[in-house]
C-alpha cells in the first residue's frame, strides 16, 4: 500500500489520485487499537510473499 500513497497530511493518508480514504483508516486505527488487525491469515499471506521474493 506504500507504493500508492503519495503523501501524508493532517493524519489522512491521500492516494496518488488525491482522494482521501478517512473511512478506511479509521477502521483500520479501530482495528489496531483493538488488537484484531493482525490475524493468522494476515500473516500466513505476508510470509508466502516474502518466501516468494526471496525464492
Amino acid at each position: 500500500m506504500a507504493s500508492l500513497l503519495s503523501k501524508q497530511t493532517d493524519g489522512g493518508e491521500r492516494l496518488s489520485g488525491g482522494s482521501i480514504r478517512g473511512g478506511l483508516v479509521e477502521r483500520v486505527r479501530g482495528e489496531i487499537a483493538a488488537g484484531t488487525y493482525d490475524t493468522a491469515e494476515k500473516l500466513d499471506i505476508a510470509l508466502d510473499r516474502m518466501i516468494d521474493e526471496v525464492l
